[in-house]
């Protein structure tokens, strides 16, 4: 592919695509939720994954916060953020999948309503 060579004696040689995306200001989101340790904290709070595959506890953690910021309502609205390849830019990953999330948020849930059964003898 031919260069462009501009006024700052930088050569462009493509390959790089332009997307857009109306939520341009959760980069600032993500970034502070890496900075400060959020995902690590949740690796550390949160169940252990039985294997090492896909998104760690704090990037499913990570996904379920941008769709809480971004205004997301239900689990299958993280499946239209996911479309947005704009997103998927300035996070620099993929949300996790919607059927995903859903499981997750039941297994966190009967483990939460069991711990609260067995202490309130319930």
């Amino acid at each position: 592919m031919a260069g462009f060579r501009g006024h700052l004696a930088v050569t462009v040689t493509g390959g790089l695509k332009e997307t857009m995306t109306p939520w341009a200001g959760v980069s600032t989101l993500v970034e502070a939720y890496r900075k400060y340790g959020v995902g690590e904290a949740a690796d550390r709070a949160l169940p252990r994954k039985k294997t090492a595959k896909g998104l760690s506890q704090g990037q499913m953690t990570e996904s379920f916060v941008l769709l809480s910021a971004l205004g997301g309502e239900c689990v299958e609205d993280i499946e239209r953020l996911r479309q947005d390849k704009g997103l998927e830019g300035s996070m620099m990953r993929i949300l996790c999948p919607g059927s995903f999330s859903r499981e997750l948020l039941y297994r966190l849930n009967r483990r939460l309503c069991l711990d609260y059964g067995s202490r309130y003898g319930m």
